[in-house]
């Protein structure tokens, strides 16, 4: 990584989520100043914002919350474009929007399906991609970030929903099979990869993932080595196989080495069953 050298100021938008709040951490951490307001806050629009990283968005409930999700994606973004004073901004968008393209470089052609309910996130991150290419300020970037993953433990994300149900039943029913695949990033790899972008950053789009593909069978032998349970696969079970991520740009660019995510799960096994 780069080195950043002396004390920046930062703006976060959406500071309360896993990744936000994080991110504050980190940043207070190297004795950078964050601002975190609200997202009704006024003053984002009459104050100077300095380096933006816009963390806000809906995940796991997007289907049953359209609305919320295009002014989480979209149109606060927009008005932030518009009308306030910043030196550079960070969107973050998804490596999810890659499920029906064949390549999954930043510079690749994006198929998206309207009339698949899916689709309404990822139409909604393309959308606030386009935006930040298309308003006409400087410094602005959009970061696809794959499968984050850390101590979310409130989240209904597939791994911390396998820790859930092994402690509490000491089964884990899976609904795709062991073979299917995607690709997860640690927690700190993302922190770090977005304050290179933020102040760094050469390029106006960046995936920001391990590269790595894992399976679902590595994942629950991880948790079975600190949460031993039995493993039933429904009839129906289906394979989810997502493309591996090109991570050649930030490889490049920041010399990034990505962290492994299968030492991670056991560390996150034994925070489960301590903390919960």
């Amino acid at each position: 990584m780069i080195p950043i050298e002396g004390s920046q100021v930062f703006t976060i938008i959406g500071a309360n989520g896993f990744i936000g709040s994080h991110l504050v951490n980190y940043l207070r951490s190297l004795g950078h100043i964050c601002n975190v307001p609200a997202k009704d806050d006024h003053t984002l629009f009459t104050k100077p914002l300095s380096n933006v990283i816009y963390c806000a968005g809906i995940t796991s409930d997007f289907r049953t919350r359209p609305f919320d999700t295009i002014e989480a994606h979209v149109s606060l973004l927009s008005k932030i474009l518009e009308l306030s004073d910043f030196q550079s901004l960070v969107y973050l968008s998804s490596t999810r929007i890659y499920i029906h393209s064949d390549s999954t470089s930043e510079s690749s052609p994006i198929l998206t399906k309207v009339n698949e309910s899916e689709d309404l996130f990822n139409l909604s991150k393309l959308l606030g991609e386009s935006i930040c290419l298309n308003s006409g300020r400087k410094n602005v970037r959009s970061a696809r970030l794959s499968n984050v993953l850390g101590d979310d433990f409130g989240s209904d994300n597939f791994v911390i929903s396998l820790l859930r149900e092994a402690k509490a039943t000491g089964k884990i029913n899976l609904f795709t099979t062991l073979d299917s695949e995607k690709d997860y990033i640690h927690i700190q790899d993302v922190i770090e990869l977005l304050l290179q972008i933020s102040l760094n950053g050469q390029h106006s789009i960046y995936n920001v993932a391990s590269g790595q593909n894992q399976s679902n069978r590595v994942i629950i032998e991880k948790i079975n080595e600190i949460i031993p349970c039995e493993i039933h696969i429904s009839e129906t079970a289906r394979k989810i196989q997502f493309k591996p991520i090109e991570i050649l740009q930030i490889k490049k660019e920041f010399n990034f080495s990505p962290r492994s995510i299968l030492d991670l799960i056991p560390e996150l096994a034994s925070q489960f069953l301590g903390d919960l």
